[in-house]
């Protein structure tokens, strides 16, 4: 195992086939994939060695692969130390940024001067935005509206959900503020919520005024209301 894991070791080194099997792990890690191969590497990366492990899977006595709840005993019984792939990526997203800034410039709008800040995840490749308005570094309260992207609703006005309406009454209300932050993010695409959206949009079913969509119906059900049921202020922040 050593010899795998040293970088100068040749190919005609190693005896081949073996029963050791390279693997190679997706770049981002385990942030990208939920595969022991890169909670191995990460682990690696982390404790600032080469990023070279050994993955080792531990079997039952009737030669099946141990699941959680066993390990959690074998790891109490010989005192190791016992973590999750879940726990691994929780701790990665606290102690690591993936969002690098890349672009600021004036953005005029049709509600007023904001200033854009555009900005990329390194693992991803997502473009996420900032309109930034005013001063809000001074340590005051500062309006925020945190808005997930909707083509339909924010582009081409589709009464199913009420996004687009939601996108504009918040720049608005920055604008009448004199300083805020409207940060758009890319919606992730593979969510279930994106496809049913999409799919209910293309299939033309349901009520024509929006407020049957998957999107409006999770916002009614936390809310307690009907769209546009409680004033602006309260439905996109709190101060």
């Amino acid at each position: 195992m050593m010899k795998c894991a040293d970088e100068n070791t040749k190919p005609e080194e190693l005896r081949r086939p073996g029963h050791v099997f390279p693997l190679i792990a997706r770049d981002g890690g385990v942030l990208v994939r939920d595969g022991h191969t890169e909670a191995t590497v990460d682990l690696m990366r982390l404790a600032g060695l080469r990023q070279c492990g050994v993955c080792c899977e531990i079997m039952e006595d009737d030669g099946t692969m141990m699941r959680t709840p066993n390990l959690q005993k074998m790891a109490q019984k010989y005192n190791l130390v016992f973590i999750t792939i879940k726990d691994l990526q929780n701790y990665i997203r606290i102690h690591e940024k993936h969002v690098v800034a890349e672009a600021v410039a004036k953005m005029p709008t049709k509600y007023g001067e904001f200033m854009i800040h555009g900005y990329v995840n390194d693992i991803t490749g997502e473009h996420h935005v900032a309109l930034v308005k005013g001063d809000i570094g001074d340590g005051r309260d500062v309006l925020c509206r945190v808005h997930s992207e909707c083509l339909t609703g924010d582009v081409f006005g589709s009464l199913r959900c009420d996004c687009g309406n939601q996108l504009e009454k918040a720049m608005e209300q920055i604008e009448r503020e004199g300083r805020g932050i409207l940060l758009s993010r890319r919606k992730d695409p593979d969510a279930d919520d994106y496809r049913s959206d999409r799919r209910r949009s293309a299939s033309g079913s349901g009520k024509t005024d929006g407020s049957d969509a998957p999107g409006v119906q999770a916002r009614k059900e936390r809310a307690g209301t009907e769209p546009g049921g409680l004033p602006v202020r309260k439905r996109l922040w709190e101060r």
